[in-house]
Parts: C-alpha cells; sequence; structure tokens
C-alpha cells in the first residue's frame, strides 16, 4: 500500500509539474496569437468570474471531503450506499453550478463593469461576452471533479492526473485553430 500511494503522489505530482509547463506554454501561444492590449487584457479578466465560482464551490475542497465520506459509506453500508452518494452529490453539487452559472451569466455585464471599472466600456463589452463564454465550462469542471473524486477513492488516479493537462492542451488547440 505505501508503494501505491508513493505511486500516485509522483504521478499526482507529475502532472502539476507537466500542467504548470503546458499553463506556461499557453500563456506563450496567448502572448504569440494576440499580443499585449485590450484583447488580452479581456481574454485573461474573463476567467476571473468563473475561477470565483469553482473556487467557491469547489476548489479541490470538495474532493478533500468527498473521499473520506464515500470510502466509509462504502466500507459500512456497501457499494450501492456508496453510489447513491456520489449520485446525490453529483446532481446536487451540478445543479447548484449550473444555477449560480446561468446567474452570473445574465449579471456578467454588471460584474465586470463591478470588477473592472478601469476597462474602457468596449474592454468591458468583450470581457463580459468572453465571461459568458467560459462560464458554463464550470458545471462541467464541477461535475468532472466529484467523478474524479469518486475515481480517486477507488484508487484510479490517471483522470486526476489527466485532467489537468487535457484542459491546457485543449485551450492552445483551440487558439491554434485545431
Amino acid at each position: 500500500e505505501g508503494r501505491q500511494v508513493a505511486g500516485a503522489a509522483v504521478l499526482l505530482a507529475a502532472s502539476i509539474l507537466l500542467s504548470r509547463l503546458l499553463g506556461f506554454a499557453r500563456e506563450s501561444v496567448i502572448a504569440a496569437l494576440i499580443g499585449r492590449g485590450r484583447s488580452t487584457d479581456a481574454y485573461n479578466a474573463a476567467f476571473q468570474i468563473p475561477d470565483i465560482l469553482f473556487y467557491l464551490l469547489a476548489g479541490g475542497a470538495l474532493s478533500v471531503a468527498f473521499i473520506p465520506l464515500y470510502q466509509a459509506l462504502k466500507k459500512e453500508r456497501g457499494v450501492a450506499a456508496a453510489e447513491r452518494f456520489l449520485a446525490t452529490v453529483l446532481g446536487t453539487m451540478t445543479t447548484l453550478t449550473a444555477l449560480a452559472t446561468v446567474l452570473l451569466w445574465l449579471a456578467a455585464g454588471w460584474l465586470v463593469a463591478l470588477q473592472f471599472p478601469r476597462f474602457e466600456p468596449e474592454a468591458q463589452l468583450l470581457t463580459a461576452g468572453l465571461t459568458r463564454v467560459v462560464l458554463p465550462a464550470q458545471i462541467f469542471f464541477m461535475a468532472g471533479g466529484i467523478v474524479r473524486g469518486a475515481l480517486m477513492a477507488e484508487d484510479r488516479f490517471r483522470s486526476q492526473a489527466l485532467a489537468p493537462l487535457v484542459y491546457n492542451l485543449a485551450i492552445m488547440s483551440l487558439e491554434l485553430g485545431f
């Protein structure tokens, strides 16, 4: 078991390191394609509100709380109870995230103006539009995080290690037009 924990730790640490390197490459691609200016500022600012939603609703804390409860239920009451718990948490949190996404989508213009008062009106409009594009992804991040938590509770760590890599590669390929 000690080797399994060490192997999982090495896998996740390597994934985080590679994800950070890919993030740096992603930022370099953005800088090369868009350059500096209003568009780049709007692009970067567009992630602020969705990130706040993610941090408030999940931010990794959900997995930390979910995994021991899932494992305890599985051990004490069986697989069916653990799966019901997974379904309940997944359904509830995904619904809450979807509702929060709709509210933030509707309020994006006002929130961007509040958060970035020094942006010119055109930059605020662009940021609000981009924010509305980015917001729905949080629903999938939330649901994926819960499912990855269940997989980690089953000692399956590959999806957790691959998730940030796929995310960074997908953004870069979209930016490059693939």
